[in-house]
């Protein structure tokens, strides 16, 4: 179970990424269409879930997972700049940092497994 639901995060994480990467780079303001948003909705769950389920795992990688919220939130709450490299970049250092604490997490269960 711990290990279905840590690749699971993973592979949201990395879609996630992927396609807020596509999206904003796409167009002169980056828009990202709601269904990413549900997604990454889908990941956060996942992540509370997780921390439900296997209370000892994450507790070292979880402010990764906190700080690329806040990063994802930020754009939104910004108005409409002129110039939307800042904002691209907020946006998809947040999404990106959601790829680590899963990442970090199967490491982890993998040195467990060897030892």
């Amino acid at each position: 179970m711990r290990v279905v639901l840590m690749i699971v995060l993973l592979v949201l994480s990395i879609g996630i990424t992927g396609l807020t990467v596509y999206f904003t780079g796409m167009l002169e303001m980056p828009v990202v269409p709601g269904w990413v948003f549900m997604v990454a909705l889908v990941y956060i769950a996942l992540q509370l879930l997780r921390g439900m389920i296997l209370p000892g795992s994450g507790k070292k990688t979880d402010w990764i997972y906190y700080v690329g919220l806040i990063l994802m939130a930020i754009p939104a709450f910004l108005e409409q700049p002129n110039d939307v490299l800042p904002y691209r970049w907020l946006l998809v250092f947040g999404v990106s940092s959601t790829i680590i604490p899963p990442l970090l997490d199967i490491l982890n269960w993998k040195k467990e497994q060897t030892t």
